[in-house]
């Protein structure tokens, strides 16, 4: 199971861009929200992962009835809880589509860490195949 395999190797770099960029957690999981990897605080771990079916959704209707070719990145800003931010990673698991949470203070920045993210966990499954 590649993702079993993966899934250590994953939280470890999780964990070192929480470090250095202050996210309070981020994890990767599939299109229905279950867990693969994760770091941080994981009080909201079902909650971060709950959203990734809904940026599911939000993806499928911006393609279809906006026209929309590639959906990137969707962000969810509460001035009390944060910013969640989903991207989908550009790799297919064993159980559907698999996606990159962060959650980021309401006045943090991602898009560098969560792009340089991406793609080591892409390295580790290119070097896993």
């Amino acid at each position: 199971m590649l993702l079993g395999a993966l899934s250590p190797r994953i939280s470890s770099l999780l964990e070192k861009v929480n470090d250095e960029y202050g996210f309070t957690m981020s994890l990767v999981c599939t299109d229905a929200g279950l867990l693969i990897a994760s770091a941080g605080d994981g009080a909201d771990e079902d909650q971060l992962a709950g959203l990734t079916s809904l940026f599911d959704d939000i993806v499928v209707r911006a393609q279809r009835d906006a026209g929309f070719d590639v959906i990137d990145e969707v962000a969810l800003l509460d001035p009390n809880w944060g910013r969640c931010v989903v991207r989908p990673l550009p790799v297919s698991g064993e159980m559907g589509r698999l996606f990159l949470v962060v959650r980021v203070d309401a006045r943090g920045t991602w898009r560098r860490a969560t792009n340089t993210l991406r793609r080591s966990i892409v390295r580790l499954f290119e070097e896993a195949a």
